[in-house]
C-alpha cells in the first residue's frame, strides 16, 4: 500500500473531531496476504495512537490483535508503524489521518503483533551476563559512575524492537542493532572479562552501514551506534580481532585522491567507469559489484567555475562553503546552486580551498587514525572563521555528520566545539538563522506549481531531522513537498558498490523508495539530500534525483 498521508495539524484537531485509521490486518491461519481496513475514531484531549486502537476494538467491535502492557513507555510491547515511521503506540500522539502496520523486519503473528522468537534467540547466543574472572566482592562493588557511563545507558533499552525495523543491513548475517545493544551492557561493563569481541563478530557487527537510524528513532534515546556499535568495534579493535584494512577499503577511505586524479583525466576516467572488462576487474580483484554505476567526473569542477567568478563577489556578511568532493569533482551544479542562492540573500561566498575531506570514508573504513589527522587539520582551518562567527555552509549531510558530530569524539579542545556550534545545513542556515524579512525583500519565486518527493538522507535524519529541508523546499508558496516515509536508502555510502552488500542494499531501496518513486508522475520532482541516495534512486528507478539546492535555485525569478 502506498503510504503518503497529509495531516492536519494536532493543534488543530479539536474534541469529536474524527481521525482516520486505517489498519493493516493479516491472519496468516485464513488470509493470503495482509490487507486493509479503515475506522473513523472521534478524537480526545491528549489522544495517544494507542488509544485508537482501542476505541476500534472496545466501541466499533473490530477484532485486531496488538500488544501493549505498561502504557508509560516501559514495556516496549506496543511499537508498530504509523504512516511508515516507527513509533509507541502508547506514548506517541495520534495524527488526524493514520496507516497502522507491523513493524518490518519481522514474521507477523497477526495484525501488528510481531514474532520476537528471533531476537529471543540472537539475544540468548550474545551470553547476556556478566562475566567475571574476579568473585564479587559485596554491595556496594567499588565502581565510578564514569565507569559504567556508557554501559548505564544501555540499561535504558525496553526491546521495543525500533531499531531491528529501521536498520537498513539487517538480514540472516546480521542481528540488527537491539541484540548488540544489550551486548554492548556487558561489554562496556568494566566487570566484565567475556570474549565480547567474538560474540560481537559472529553477531554481524561488520555489516552494520553505520546510517545512524537505530540511534534517531530509539525512543528512549539511547546512542546505539555512537556508544553500543563503535564501543563493540573499540573493543575489537583492541583485541585485534577485527579484519584486515583491504585494498577496497584503502581505496573507498581515500576517494577524495580518487576523485582528483579522475577529474584531472576525466574523459578516460569516464571511459574506465563505463567499460565492461575494466568494471569485470573490479569485481573480481576488489569485490566492487560490477552493476553498479561507477560515479562519472565533470569537464569543471565546482572550485574552476568559482575562482572565475572572483569578479562577482557581494560585498556583504561572509559565509563559507565547505565544497565537498562530491561537489567539487563530480556534481559541481550544486555547489553552483549553492553559491546563487546564498548571493542572492547579499552573502560573501568563500571557499576554503586547502581544505581536506571530511574523513567520513576513514571513518567507515576503520581508519580512525587517519581521520583524526584530517579531523585536525580541517579544524585548525575552519576555527579561524568559526572564532569570528561567520557561518560555514555543508550541503553533504554525512560530511554536516562528521564535522559537528564526530569530530569532536576524535578530537579535543575549545576549537573543535567552536567549529561544531558554527557548522549549518544550506537549509538549516536559509530557515533558521536568516531573517525572514530578508527572505522575502531578497527573493522572488515562480508561480509554477511544483510537486516534490523528498527522501532524506540517514545521517541528516538522526543529526537535525527533515524539517528544515521540507521548510526550506515550502519557502515557495506553490511548492508542495511530501516526504518518502522510508528509512536507508540502502547505499550507506561505500556499501552498496561492495558484491556482499548489495543485493541487500536493492532490498532495502525496494521496501518503500523505489516504489514510490516509480509510481510519482513524471512531473513530481525527485529530491534527495545525499550523494549516495540520489545514486541509488537514479540506479532502481532510471529517475535522476536533485538536490534541495538546485531545486531551490530553479525557482528564484
Amino acid at each position: 500500500m502506498k503510504i503518503q498521508v497529509n495531516n492536519t495539524n494536532i493543534s488543530e484537531l479539536k474534541i469529536g473531531s474524527l481521525i482516520e485509521v486505517t489498519i493493516q490486518k493479516f491472519d496468516p491461519s485464513i488470509d493470503s496476504k495482509p490487507y486493509f481496513k479503515t475506522f473513523s475514531v472521534p478524537y480526545t484531549k491528549e489522544m495517544r495512537i494507542l488509544e485508537t486502537i482501542d476505541y476500534i476494538v472496545e466501541e466499533l467491535g473490530e477484532s485486531i490483535a496488538y500488544q501493549w502492557f505498561c502504557g508509560v513507555k516501559k514495556c516496549g510491547m506496543c511499537g508498530i508503524l504509523v504512516n511508515g515511521h516507527p513509533k509507541l503506540g502508547c506514548w506517541e500522539p495520534v495524527e488526524s489521518k493514520m496507516i497502522l502496520q507491523p513493524l518490518p523486519h519481522f514474521k507477523v503473528i497477526r495484525d501488528l503483533v510481531i514474532d520476537r522468537a528471533e531476537y529471543t534467540k540472537n539475544l540468548m547466543a550474545i551470553e547476556p551476563e556478566i562475566c567475571r574472572n574476579n568473585e564479587y566482592s559485596g554491595f556496594p562493588e567499588s565502581l565510578t559512575n564514569l565507569q559504567m557511563n556508557d554501559a548505564a545507558k544501555m540499561m535504558h533499552c525496553i526491546e521495543c524492537m525500533i531499531c531491528i525495523s529501521v536498520c537498513p543491513a539487517v538480514s540472516k548475517d546480521f542481528v540488527g542493532p537491539a541484540p548488540l545493544v544489550q551486548l554492548a551492557r556487558f561489554a562496556l561493563d568494566p566487570r566484565d572479562t567475556g570474549f565480547r569481541a567474538k560474540l560481537a563478530k559472529k553477531a554481524g557487527i561488520q555489516h552494520c552501514v553505520g546510517c545512524y537510524q537505530c540511534s534517531s528513532v530509539c525512543p528512549t534515546e539511547i546512542p546505539i551506534y555512537q556508544t553500543a556499535i563503535e564501543g563493540l568495534r573499540d573493543i575489537i579493535r583492541k583485541e585485534e580481532t577485527i579484519r584486515p584494512v583491504s585494498l577496497r577499503d584503502t581505496l573507498f577511505s581515500n576517494f577524495h585522491l580518487i576523485a582528483k586524479w579522475g577529474y584531472n583525466f576525466s574523459s578516460l576516467s569516464n571511459w574506465m567507469t563505463n567499460n565492461i572488462i575494466i568494471k569485470f576487474l573490479l569485481e573480481k580483484f576488489l569485490k566492487v559489484d560490477r552493476r553498479r554505476q561507477l560515479p562519472k567526473y565533470c569537464a569543471e569542477s565546482f572550485e574552476s567555475w568559482f575562482k572565475k567568478r572572483d569578479m562577482f563577489q557581494v560585498d556583504g556578511p561572509e559565509v563559507i562553503l565547505f565544497h565537498d568532493t562530491f561537489m567539487n569533482y563530480i556534481d559541481p551544479e550544486i555547489g553552483k546552486a549553492t553559491t546563487e542562492i546564498l548571493e542572492l540573500l547579499g552573502y560573501n561566498v568563500k571557499l576554503v580551498e586547502k581544505r581536506k575531506c571530511c574523513g567520513r570514508p576513514m571513518l567507515s573504513a576503520g581508519k580512525i587514525s587517519q581521520a583524526k589527522i584530517t579531523a585536525k587539520f580541517n579544524v585548525e582551518i575552519l576555527a579561524q572563521y568559526a572564532k569570528r562567527n561567520i557561518p560555514i555552509i555543508v550541503v553533504e549531510p554525512s560530511c554536516l555528520l562528521t564535522i559537528r558530530e564526530e569530530y569532536s569524539k576524535l578530537l579535543s579542545g575549545n576549537e573543535v566545539k567552536i567549529v561544531s556550534s558554527n557548522v549549518f545545513s544550506l537549509e538549516e542556515f536559509i530557515t533558521k538563522i536568516v531573517e525572514k524579512d530578508k527572505l522575502s525583500k531578497l527573493l522572488k519565486f515562480t508561480k509554477t506549481k511544483r510537486k516534490i518527493l523528498l527522501h532524506g538522507h540517514c545521517h541528516q535524519k538522526a543529526l537535525i531531522g527533515m524539517n528544515p529541508t521540507i521548510e526550506f523546499l515550502s519557502l515557495p508558496n506553490n511548492y508542495e513537498v511530501n516526504e518518502i516515509p522510508s528509512s536507508c536508502c540502502g547505499m550507506a555510502g561505500s556499501n552498496g558498490f561492495e558484491c556482499e552488500h548489495f543485493e541487500r542494499s536493492i532490498e532495502a531501496a525496494e521496501e518503500v523508495i523505489f516504489p514510490m518513486v516509480r509510481e510519482a508522475r513524471s512531473e513530481v520532482e525527485i529530491v534527495a539530500t545525499g550523494i549516495s541516495c540520489r545514486q541509488q534512486i537514479e540506479y532502481g528507478t532510471d529517475r535522476k534525483a536533485l538536490h534541495p539546492a538546485q531545486i531551490f535555485r530553479d525557482a528564484i525569478i
